[in-house]
């Protein structure tokens, strides 16, 4: 049986955006998110909770050292120093977001992609605790540096 082109071209969209998705742990069963930020240490979480654009997956930078990627529905952990840091993500154009850390805090950074004149552009929002926590329950963590 031969599916129409529509059908089949929505049949490859869909295994794309799932194919775009993270694989991995969810955050609510992951030591990592559950644990307690290290003695001395912060916590930086950059996380994507929207699918649009599932196929760009900027590398983030905190303070110029490469961590990960900003994955459709995944959460990326980041042990850091306390003090100034500044978080960013290119395709086209460089989004960056400076946060100010103290020892025992974690921030979380919501990732988004945005309409852009070739890619989809980063957007990098520092967002409160309460909200970040709240929404990366249901993600899952793609990495811990």
């Amino acid at each position: 049986m031969k599916l129409p082109r529509t059908r089949t071209f929505l049949v490859m969209a869909a295994a794309a955006l799932v194919a775009g998705c993270a694989t991995g742990v969810p955050v609510s069963q992951s030591p990592i998110a559950n644990s307690k930020v290290p003695d001395g240490k912060a916590r930086i979480v950059v996380y994507r909770t929207g699918i649009m654009g599932a196929a760009i997956q900027p590398v983030v930078h905190v303070s110029g050292r490469e961590t990960g990627k900003c994955t459709p529905k995944g959460a990326l952990y980041v042990t850091a120093d306390p003090g100034q840091h500044t978080i960013s993500a290119a395709t086209e154009v460089r989004e960056t977001s400076n946060l100010s850390l103290s020892a025992g805090e974690t921030a979380y950074v919501k990732c988004s992609i945005g309409m852009g004149l070739l890619v989809g552009r980063p957007k990098l929002d520092l967002v409160p605790a309460a909200v970040g926590q709240a929404e990366t329950q249901k993600l899952k963590v793609t990495g811990q540096y």
